[in-house]
């Protein structure tokens, strides 16, 4: 009876494990590209930013990793589906950003 009922009960999204671990996060950077189409590979992770430390969390589910970006820049997102998800010319926007913060030149060829 019990694997009859586990079995029933779907495990959260990834995305809904993101927003529960820092709810003022959102996705943006490759996920939030990829998710509308403007990107056709994935990264291996979820990616988000928020204005806290950049974390990386593991779980059976997938890798969450919440990139730091500064207060000023936390803007141009929005709320589908239960999941804060930044539209995708800020998830660009951030994408170049963060490359540049970490002294990578950006490659904008997808």
């Amino acid at each position: 009876m019990g694997n009859v009922l586990l079995s029933l009960i779907a495990l959260p999204a990834l995305e809904e494990v993101a927003a529960v671990l820092y709810p003022l996060a959102y996705v943006s950077l490759e996920s939030a590209l990829f998710m509308p189409g403007v990107m056709d590979q994935t990264a291996h992770l979820l990616t988000c930013v928020f204005t806290n430390k950049t974390r990386v969390f593991g779980a059976d589910l997938g890798e969450i990793a919440y990139f730091h970006l500064k207060k000023e820049l936390f803007f141009s997102y929005e709320m589908i589906d239960r999941t804060s998800l930044a539209w995708p010319e800020k998830a660009a926007l951030d994408y170049i950003y963060l490359q540049r913060q970490n002294g990578i030149e950006p490659s904008l060829n997808e």
